[in-house]
């Protein structure tokens, strides 16, 4: 199993390498290359590699902590946002399974 690059900011689950793309396996959504680029720029030296999965359900969550984010899209944790990025989050990337 390869390293945890970033987690799911939809569901927290570990997003996976699939034919170059970074995917959510239970949302089936693959990252836009921008999209990705921008996140691993933000949350890649952030990456929990060993955190556990939220406690409590939320729309979103950290890529790097897997931390429920704040109602304007930060997390205290890592002191990121993705609030710049909601609608390409929403209107590009559909995940398929909510939590």
């Amino acid at each position: 199993m390869s390293a945890v690059e970033l987690y799911c900011f939809r569901c927290a689950d570990p997003m996976r390498r699939v034919r170059g793309e970074l995917t959510c396996m239970p949302g089936e959504m693959g990252l836009s290359k921008v999209v990705e680029t921008t996140l691993l720029q933000r949350f890649g030296e952030r990456v929990d590699m060993c955190a556990a999965p939220p406690a409590r359900l939320s729309a979103w969550y950290c890529p790097g902590c897997r931390d429920p984010l704040a109602d304007d899209m930060s997390c205290s944790k890592c002191r990121e946002t993705l609030f710049d990025l909601r609608f390409q989050l929403v209107e590009l990337h559909p995940h398929r399974h909510e939590r």
